[in-house]
C-alpha cells in the first residue's frame, strides 16, 4: 500500500504533509508549496487547527482534439471537472493531529496512519471549498469525495528540514475497476440502446439519484429532503392519474378551509377514507414516518442543523422505497383504472 523509508522519527517530527490534487482553481493568490507563509489558509475542524496551500495549474485535459491544439484558459466559470485548471493542495498537521490517540507513534508512516491522515485531510480541505464557494457563489463546486483520490503522498517533516515520504492509495478506491474498467452486460446494453430511442423523462428517478449522489458527497441532508420529495411526487402523481380533481382535492384539502391537510394527512387518513387502506397501521408506514418523514420536518423547521448520520440517511431512503413499493403493490395498482406507466427496456 505504500512506499516509505524512515529518516525522521516520531519524536523529531514537526510536521506531517498530505498532499494531492483536486479539480477546482480557486481565485485565491497561489500559496508556496512546502513552506508556511503569510499566503497559507488557517482551517479548523472540531478545534484542532491544520494549514492548506493551495497552488493553481493551468493545463487544459484534451490537449489536441480532432487535430486542433488547445490551449487552457485562464479562468473558465463553471469548469466542474478539471477540465481547463486543477489545484494542488497541501494539508499540514502539526502536533495537534499526530499526537492524538489514532496515531501510531511507533510506526511513522505505516498505512493505517496514512489512510486516517489522508481521510482527515480530505475534511479540512472540503471546509475550505464550502467556505470559499459561499464566498465565492461559484455554486459549481462541490465537496471532494474520498473515493475520488486514487493515491495521496504523505511527507513527515523533522524540525530540522528532514523528510520521510510515502505514497499510499486509499482504502475506498475499487483497485479491481482500476486494473480492469467494467462493462454492461449485454442485457444491459440492449435496454440501454432501447432507452436512448425512448423521449420520455424519469422525473422520480432523477430525484433518487440525485439524493443517492448527495449522500456519497456527504450532504445527507440534502439526500433525506430530496427523498422525501420523491416519495411525495410518487403519491400525488399516482392519485392524479386515479381520481378526478374533486376527489382528489377531498384527500388534499381539509374542509371547510380547502387548506392542504400535507403527505402525512393523505397517506394515513386520506388513503383510509377513500380507499379503504390502512397503511397507517403497516409497517412501511411507520418507517417511513419516523426514518423520513419526522426527520425531514425537523431539517426544515430548523431543529437539525448539522449533517445527519449515514445510517439515519441510508435509512430514510430505504423506507421511501419500501413505502413506495407498499403502496404500488396494495393500492395504485388494485384500481381499476390504474394505467401502468412505461416500460423502458
Amino acid at each position: 500500500m505504500s512506499e516509505q523509508t524512515d529518516k525522521v522519527t516520531y519524536d523529531e517530527l514537526n510536521y506531517i504533509i498530505i498532499d494531492f490534487c483536486i479539480p477546482y482553481a480557486f481565485k485565491v493568490v497561489d500559496s508556496e508549496i512546502n513552506i508556511i507563509n503569510q499566503k497559507s489558509h488557517q482551517v479548523i475542524v472540531n478545534g484542532i487547527s491544520a494549514i492548506i496551500n493551495i497552488e493553481k495549474v493551468f493545463d487544459y485535459r484534451y490537449k489536441e482534439e480532432q487535430g486542433i491544439k488547445i490551449k487552457a484558459r485562464r479562468q473558465v466559470k463553471g469548469d466542474r471537472h478539471g477540465t481547463n485548471a486543477y489545484s494542488k493542495v497541501q494539508v499540514w498537521f502539526d502536533e495537534n493531529t499526530f499526537s492524538q490517540e489514532f496515531f501510531d507513534r511507533k510506526f511513522l508512516l505505516f498505512s493505517g496512519n496514512l489512510d486516517t491522515l489522508a481521510k482527515r485531510a480530505v475534511d479540512y480541505v472540503n471546509k475550505f471549498i464550502r467556505e470559499y464557494r459561499e464566498l465565492s457563489r461559484e455554486f459549481w463546486m462541490r465537496p471532494i469525495n474520498l473515493r475520488e483520490l486514487s493515491a495521496c503522498r504523505v511527507i513527515a517533516l523533522s524540525k530540522d528540514g528532514r523528510t520521510t515520504s510515502a505514497k499510499t492509495t486509499l482504502e475506498e478506491v475499487d483497485i479491481k475497476f482500476l486494473e480492469k474498467p467494467q462493462i454492461l452486460t449485454h442485457e444491459e446494453t440492449e435496454r440501454l440502446r432501447n432507452m436512448l430511442l425512448c423521449e420520455d423523462y424519469d422525473f422520480r428517478s432523477e430525484i433518487f439519484l440525485d439524493a443517492l449522489d448527495f449522500q456519497s458527497l456527504g450532504k445527507k441532508n440534502l439526500a433525506l429532503l430530496l427523498a422525501v420529495t420523491r416519495f411525495e411526487n410518487f403519491v400525488y402523481k399516482e392519485l392524479k392519474n386515479l381520481l378526478s380533481r374533486t376527489k382528489l382535492d377531498k384527500i388534499k384539502k381539509k374542509d371547510p378551509c380547502q387548506c392542504m391537510v400535507g403527505i402525512t394527512g393523505v397517506c394515513t387518513k386520506g388513503f383510509k377514507e377513500h380507499f379503504d387502506l390502512d397503511f397507517e397501521s403497516t409497517l412501511e408506514w411507520r418507517e417511513l414516518r419516523d426514518n423520513a418523514l419526522r426527520p425531514r420536518n425537523k431539517i426544515v423547521h430548523g431543529e437539525i442543523e448539522e449533517e445527519i448520520s449515514d445510517e439515519m440517511c441510508h435509512e430514510a431512503l430505504k423506507s421511501v422505497q419500501a413505502a413506495e413499493v407498499y403502496l404500488h403493490n396494495h393500492l395504485f395498482l388494485k384500481q381499476a383504472s390504474y394505467v401502468f406507466p412505461k416500460i423502458r427496456n
